[in-house]
């Protein structure tokens, strides 16, 4: 199978296949088949197109045309919000101009659940909302914490039709089995493997690995965040917030859809995995961007006089994406990869590294061009640190990630000035807790 692709897959994926062996990721059910710990909405989708492709020359793209096809179709029903220019030209223009373009060419998931998501934002605000919670529900057997908006919208339509129930039974039945979706990978998981998801089972999702800083970091770490790839819907959903708030106590679906995509955000910090694979933006902030565009969507379109200054608002919020697609490329990514620093994030720690200290995956991947597992879940070697970032220009180190405590470790890094020294053994003078910690030079 893998001589039928060019060299450059085969060199990839010659590391995942090994012959008479299982793919990576792949394992046995009960019945003796194997399965991916991924659901498999997105292979199946893509299936016709590989079998019309199928002895072509170029039916290894496959996944690359589906992508590129369930895009256009995602942008295309954006046209059903056409008589609300309000809502219909903020929403096609920050949907177009967003990172999911440097990924059609990856044949992975995140141009499919983003398309899916603006499907559903499409029919929801064209007063469609049942086959709105359909698109999100098969979004979200692709990446689960998309099942929070399923079943808000699904509480939603239920509210909104609370005194009509009986005549609307139907469409009732329509969103409860739309809703439903969300629980088919867990039950197939559960009937194959007896458990409801094989990531967690194999270690790569917890609970034990959310925090604060890894939720902070979706919105502005310098390496992957939403401050730095999408400013201009980090922008404009500030914004809708303030809107939702205002108007919480007279309409409070706006202000629990903001609450849903956030607690969506939050959910994608149980991954362990949490630097790599990506282009620039982080992927769990991909995900969630059809969603903010939702809310987003929403707010405008209970705004119902268009002043000036929210034209100017939105032109500057998409200047600003503008901006980031002419630095970084407009349909496939140029800039740094998972291994490697931005420029911004690379700038900052070499002149003010106390303003930023990323999650630690982040931080030792990136200075170490290599694989680390989180030091911050304990399954980590503490003899892999400290990691200490250099001016590339002096070799002075300027930022350290060191276990907590452990003075003889950092000090033993080379290179170091007296003065570094004697900043280290002042910063372990006051340490406490355990895990890693960052100094600062």
């Amino acid at each position: 199978m893998l001589e039928a692709l060019p060299g450059s897959f085969q060199r990839s994926l010659g590391k995942k296949f090994t012959r008479g062996q299982a793919p990576f990721a792949y394992f046995a059910s009960h019945s003796g088949k194997y399965y991916g710990y991924h659901f498999f909405t997105y292979p199946a989708a893509v299936a016709p197109l590989r079998a019309v492709l199928e002895g072509r020359q170029k039916a290894f793209r496959a996944h690359q045309y589906f992508n590129l096809i369930a895009l256009s179709i995602a942008l295309a029903s954006l046209l059903l919000l056409a008589s609300q220019p309000h809502v219909f030209w903020p929403t096609v223009s920050m949907a177009f101009l967003t990172p999911v373009l440097w990924f059609t060419t990856y044949a992975s998931t995140e141009t499919f659940v983003f398309s899916l998501g603006l499907l559903a934002l499409a029919c929801h605000l064209s007063g469609r909302p049942v086959l709105a919670i359909l698109f999100n529900s098969i979004a979200a057997t692709q990446y689960q914490p998309l099942a929070l908006l399923s079943l808000f919208l699904c509480a939603q339509w239920f509210w909104v039709h609370r005194s009509g129930l009986r005549q609307a039974w139907l469409r009732a039945l329509g969103a409860l089995a739309s809703t439903a979706l969300v629980f088919v990978p867990s039950i197939f998981f559960y009937t194959q493997f007896g458990v409801p998801n094989l990531i967690a089972r194999e270690g790569l999702a917890s609970a034990k690995f959310m925090s604060f800083r890894k939720f902070v970091g979706l919105f502005i770490d310098l390496n992957g965040g939403m401050l730095l790839y999408t400013p201009g819907l980090l922008l404009m959903s500030a914004v809708a917030t303030v809107w939702a708030i205002s108007r919480a106590r007279r309409h409070p679906w706006g202000l629990g859809l903001c609450v849903c995509v956030l607690l969506t955000l939050a959910a994608s910090t149980v991954q362990r995995n949490w630097n790599h694979p990506t282009f620039g933006i982080s992927r769990y902030v991909l995900y969630a961007i059809a969603p903010a565009l939702l809310f987003i969507g929403g707010e405008l379109r209970e705004r119902a006089r268009v002043s000036r200054w929210l034209v100017g608002l939105c032109a500057f919020a998409l200047g600003l994406q503008v901006l980031v697609h002419r630095e970084n490329g407009w349909f496939a990514y140029r800039a740094n990869d998972a291994a490697h620093h931005s420029r911004i994030a690379a700038y900052v720690i070499e002149r003010w590294p106390w303003l930023y200290s990323p999650h630690s995956e982040i931080f030792c991947e990136r200075t170490t061009q290599w694989c680390w597992p989180d030091p911050a879940t304990g399954d980590t070697d503490a003899a892999h640190l400290p990691v200490v970032y250099r001016d590339p220009r002096t070799w002075m180190a300027r930022k350290m990630l060191v276990s907590r405590c452990d003075e003889a470790k950092a000090l033993a890094v080379g290179l170091l000035t007296d003065e570094q020294r004697a900043h280290i053994h002042e910063a372990m003078q006051h340490c406490s807790g355990t895990g890693p910690m960052y100094i600062n030079f």
